[in-house]
C-alpha cells in the first residue's frame, strides 16, 4: 500500500490510516447506506407499463453478504479508493447468479479492441481466474482524470487535506497531555548543549507523565504560558479540514462538520442536495453498469435495472405533502400510493384515482361528462308565455 505521508514523523496518510479520521469515516458511511438502503429492482417494460421481475442475484449476491451488505461495500469502495470491483459469475446459459467482490488490486490491458483485467495472487487463489473479460466484472469507477478505465484515488489525490487534519487532531492531544500549556526555561547561562538537552528531556517526561520529579539546577527558573485550544487554532484547523473532507467526497459539509453553524433549514436543504448530487449521479452510474454486465444483449431491449429513488422522497415533509395532494387531485396518483411511499398503510377504496373535478374517480369520468351534457341539453328547454316547450305543447 503506497504511503503518503507529507512529514517523517507523523503519522502517515494512506488508505488505512485515512479511515481513522472521522470525517472521512463519516462520509463513506453517508454514501454508502444512502445507496444501499434505496431499493434496486428489475423491470420488464411492456409496451407503455412496466412490471417488476424478480431478480436473485442483486438480493442474494454471494453467500458472504447481503444484497444491502455488497451494495453498500461497493459503493463505500469505488468512493474510497476510487475503484470497486465485482466477479460475475455465470450458469451454463450464462445468466448471472453471484457477484464476488474483488481487490482494487488488478492491471487491465486492451487486446484485440478489448479490455481484460487480470487479477492478483489472492483473488486467484479464491477461485477466480487470473485474466478476466471486462463483460464479466463489475466496475464502479469514482472520478475518472488520467484514462477511463479507472477512478482516481481520493486519499491520494487528497493527501495534504487529510495529513491537516492528522496535525490538528495531533496537536491537540499534545496540547492536552501538557495541560494546555507551554514551558519555558528561564536562566541556564554558561550550560552547554548536553546539559541544555538533559533539562528539556527530564521536563518533557514529568510532563508526559513519565516521572513525578524533576530536579532543577540553581539558576533556572521554569515558567508556563496557558494556551487553550480554541487560542491555538486547532478546533478551526479541523473544522476547516473536515469542510475540505466532505467536498472531497461531494458530501453536503453541515452533515460531516460538527461545528456547522447551519440552520435546520439549511440542514434540510442539505439533505436534499445530498440526494440530488451525490447518490443520484452514482446510482444512475450503477444502474448502467448492471444493465450493460447484467443482463443479455436481448433483454437489453425491454429490461433495466433502477434505484427507487422517487423525487417525493427528496423532498423535505411540507414539500412532499403538497406535491402528494396536487398529484391525487389531479390523478397523477391514487392515495395509496401516496401513503405507501410515506411508509404508510393503505385503506380499502384508497386504490382509486381522483380528478380535480369534485374529486371524481379518473374511472367514472367520462359518464360524469355525459351527465354534464345532458343537463346542459335540459338547460336549453325553456318554458315560453304560450305555455310551449320548444314547440312540445
Amino acid at each position: 500500500m503506497d504511503t503518503l505521508g507529507i512529514d517523517s514523523g507523523e503519522a502517515s496518510v494512506n488508505n488505512t490510516t485515512a479511515l481513522r479520521i472521522t470525517a472521512v469515516n463519516k462520509c463513506l458511511t453517508i454514501i454508502g447506506d444512502g445507496i444501499a438502503q434505496m431499493s434496486l429492482k428489475k423491470y420488464e417494460k411492456i409496451g407503455d407499463k412496466r412490471q417488476q421481475i424478480p431478480d436473485s442475484v442483486i438480493n442474494d449476491p454471494n453467500p458472504f453478504q447481503t444484497g444491502y451488505e455488497f451494495r453498500k461495500y461497493m459503493a463505500v469502495m469505488a468512493a474510497y479508493q476510487g475503484n470497486a470491483l465485482a466477479y460475475i459469475f455465470r450458469d451454463a446459459n450464462g445468466t448471472p447468479n453471484k457477484l464476488l467482490p474483488i481487490t482494487a488490486s488488478y492491471e487491465q490491458k486492451i487486446t484485440n479492441g478489448e479490455l481484460y483485467y487480470t487479477l492478483n495472487a489472492d483473488d486467484v487463489l479464491n477461485g477466480l481466474p487470473r485474466v478476466v473479460h471486462y463483460l464479466d466484472i463489475l466496475h464502479f469507477k469514482g472520478l475518472c482524470v488520467d484514462n477511463y478505465f479507472n477512478g482516481i484515488n481520493p486519499i491520494k489525490a487528497h493527501a495534504k487535506a487529510l495529513q491537516l487534519n492528522m496535525r490538528a487532531y495531533n496537536a491537540l492531544d499534545n496540547t492536552f497531555k501538557t495541560g494546555a500549556k507551554k514551558y519555558f526555561l528561564k536562566g541556564g547561562e554558561g550550560w552547554n548543549a548536553d546539559q541544555a538537552k538533559a533539562v528539556q528531556e527530564s521536563i518533557e517526561k514529568v510532563l508526559n507523565n513519565e516521572k513525578t520529579t524533576v530536579t532543577v539546577p540553581n539558576g533556572v527558573d521554569v515558567q508556563s504560558m496557558s494556551l487553550t485550544p480554541d487560542e491555538a487554532g486547532y478546533l478551526d484547523s479541523i473544522n476547516a479540514s473536515e469542510h475540505d473532507i466532505a467536498l472531497m467526497f461531494n458530501v453536503p459539509p453541515s452533515l460531516v462538520v460538527r461545528e456547522s453553524s447551519s440552520s435546520k433549514a439549511t440542514v434540510e436543504q442539505d439533505a436534499i442536495n445530498l440526494h440530488k448530487q451525490t447518490l443520484l449521479p452514482r446510482a444512475t452510474q450503477y444502474e448502467q453498469e448492471y444493465d450493460r454486465k447484467l443482463l443479455t444483449e436481448k433483454e437489453k431491449a425491454y429490461q433495466y435495472y433502477k434505484h427507487n429513488f422517487n423525487s417525493l422522497l427528496r423532498a423535505s415533509a411540507k414539500e412532499r405533502m403538497e406535491i402528494f395532494t396536487s398529484a391525487i387531485n389531479n390523478g397523477i396518483m391514487s392515495p395509496n400510493e401516496a401513503r405507501h411511499l410515506e411508509d404508510l398503510d393503505g385503506y380499502e377504496g384508497g386504490d382509486k384515482r381522483f380528478i380535480n373535478a369534485a374529486n371524481i374517480p379518473a374511472d367514472q369520468i367520462e359518464e360524469w361528462i355525459n351527465a354534464k351534457i345532458n343537463n346542459l341539453n335540459k338547460s336549453n328547454m325553456n318554458n315560453n308565455p304560450e305555455g310551449e316547450n320548444n314547440g312540445e305543447q
